[in-house]
């Protein structure tokens, strides 16, 4: 219903706003926790608006056979930023302080806005006033063109509970770090930062080869790989922590070459008039389920430990790449070639 141009702008500056007046509020010392609350609340209110704005108008600025690619750049430019942040954001603290940081944030994301503010994004909204029987209206027509393909609907269920059993190794990973590898918080910032190397890597090989777009196995079994890799993570040999390294680099891999594919390949197939809606949907489909997911991973690494817990939620990642292999036409969905595919698996074997 409105202009995805000015969702990405307007988010952009409200952001920068907020971040801004961080900085001058920590600057004065009248930083209290409510402001800070608000202000995370806001920032990440804008992120659920901007992600699947900014997701929609990539097929409307991107040829259809370019679209892996330019979700792949996406990506490394974001891999790359974290990777940075990792890297220089203790340096930078101590070197300029909180307040300095804050206001580069800031301004990077009114730099941002500005930037966008050129780019033209072709619109299909009808001009229709939004109220709550309209926004419910949306929701249903959303959910309607997902159940209208047979495909898509279960790609998206299988996705959401595969995010939901890979919580756990996000949220408890410090303590799996500290408590069982009885390493430093030092070993955490390092496992975090193979993770996003493992990302960039996968990005970099979608966007500078051909790989992934001649072998479908990365995208369909990618899942089952981090599973199996993430299972054995706890049972490896607990004084060379250098081999979790090893296996969150490999998750990272995969996984952003799965997010790249899928991605893409929404941005495919859905009709242009839905893709905000669907895209919103399932960015709102994964959020909801975080805080459930997120109260269920502590319970149970009370009860049972961390260690099981990572194990079981491995092996129901396994099962639901499964799921996820089960569905009928998932390859021409993702944009493969059924006989190429077909003639891979049989020379594989």
């Amino acid at each position: 219903r409105w202009s995805r141009k000015k969702i990405i702008v307007y988010c952009d500056i409200v952001r920068g706003v907020v971040n801004c007046l961080f900085a001058y509020a920590v600057l004065n010392s009248m930083l209290t926790l409510p402001y800070l609350f608000l202000g995370s609340a806001i920032n990440a209110a804008c992120q659920q608006f901007f992600s699947p704005a900014i997701t929609s108008a990539i097929p409307q600025v991107v040829k259809k056979e370019k679209l892996e690619k330019a979700n792949s750049l996406r990506q490394v430019s974001s891999n790359l930023v974290n990777i940075a942040s990792y890297a220089l954001g203790g340096i930078l603290v101590a070197l300029v302080g909180v307040p300095v940081l804050l206001l580069l944030n800031g301004a990077s994301f009114l730099v941002s806005a500005f930037s966008e503010s050129f780019i033209t994004i072709p619109e299909f909204r009808k001009k229709v006033k939004v109220d709550l029987e309209v926004f419910f209206s949306d929701i249903r027509d959303g959910l309607s063109y997902i159940k209208s393909s047979k495909v898509l609907a279960r790609i998206m269920q299988v996705l959401v509970i595969i995010n939901f059993c890979f919580v756990p190794f996000f949220l408890l990973l410090p303590v799996f770090v500290m408590n069982h590898l009885g390493a430093s918080s030092e070993v955490y910032g390092f496992i975090s930062s193979a993770q996003m190397v493992g990302m960039l890597l996968g990005s970099l090989v979608v966007s500078l080869t051909k790989f992934t777009k001649k072998h479908y196995w990365p995208v369909k079994w990618g899942i089952a790989i981090q599973a199996v890799f993430l299972f054995i993570a706890p049972v490896l040999p607990q004084n060379i922590w250098a081999l979790q390294l090893c296996v969150y680099g490999i998750f990272g891999f995969f996984n952003s070459i799965i997010n790249i594919h899928m991605f893409s390949a929404l941005q495919r197939n859905v009709d242009s008039k839905y893709l905000g809606k669907v895209t919103s949907f399932s960015f709102a489909m994964a959020i909801s389920l975080q805080p459930l997911a997120s109260g269920l991973s502590g319970i149970l690494a009370e009860s049972i430990g961390v260690v099981y817990l990572f194990m079981g939620a491995a092996v129901l990642g396994f099962f639901s790449n499964l799921l996820l292999a089960s569905i009928p036409n998932l390859l021409t969905y993702l944009g493969y070639d059924e006989k190429t595919s077909i003639r891979e698996a049989v020379l594989s074997n």
